[in-house]
């Protein structure tokens, strides 16, 4: 029976990666809880940036402030409360992804010369969502984190660390499995041959 993982289960991963001690709860009067308290979402929030997760994604239409942020983009958008991390924008007329030049200003602002534009995005997703390649490279990330302060210990602050790059790397390559091939517009190649 599959159980259902919560933010101490994870945490409480990446302690026995450390050979640390468990925690019941993150409200503990512990050395373990305090320093998982500190560290934790931080570390989801760094994992849910360095990789595009399919479970952490997802596409809305962006609505134009009346005053541009900045002179030189003609649209200003208001970033979605639960954003993470800016992935691209699509195109609202025909849902394709823009090649057109985006910035982030202000913190929750989209600067943009696209007009309509959609923004597909990683949000913090609950942690009932985590896939189990996540789960499994935050606790990485986290064991990282928390080797210094609880086990002082370089080898294994550079070990997990290095563990967790190579989780990204699995999960970049079973994102390349799971995902739609991009479709590459080919008609001006055809045209072209055509004569």
């Amino acid at each position: 029976m599959p159980t259902v993982q919560d933010r101490t289960s994870i945490a409480n991963i990446a302690l026995t990666y450390l050979g640390a001690n468990r925690i019941q709860s993150f409200d503990q009067d512990v050395e373990e809880a305090a320093a998982v308290r500190d560290l934790y979402e931080q570390a989801v929030r760094e994992c849910l940036e360095d990789h595009p997760w399919n479970f952490a994604e997802k596409a809305v239409a962006l609505v134009a402030d009346a005053t541009p942020a900045r002179p030189d983009y003609d649209y200003s958008y208001n970033m979605p409360p639960d954003h993470v991390a800016t992935r691209w924008l699509m195109r609202g007329d025909d849902g394709r992804r823009s090649e057109e030049l985006f910035r982030m200003t202000d913190g929750d602002k989209l600067v943009t010369n696209l007009q309509g534009a959609w923004l597909v995005y990683t949000y913090r997703a609950g942690e009932h969502l985590f896939s189990p390649l996540f789960v499994a490279a935050l606790a990485h990330l986290l064991a990282h984190r928390l080797a210094g302060p609880l086990t002082e210990s370089d080898s294994k602050v550079e070990g997990h660390y290095r563990l967790y790059l190579q989780t990204l790397a699995r999960a970049r390559n079973r994102n390349g499995q799971q995902d739609s091939p991009e479709q590459i517009d080919t008609s001006t190649l055809i045209r072209w041959h055509n004569g």
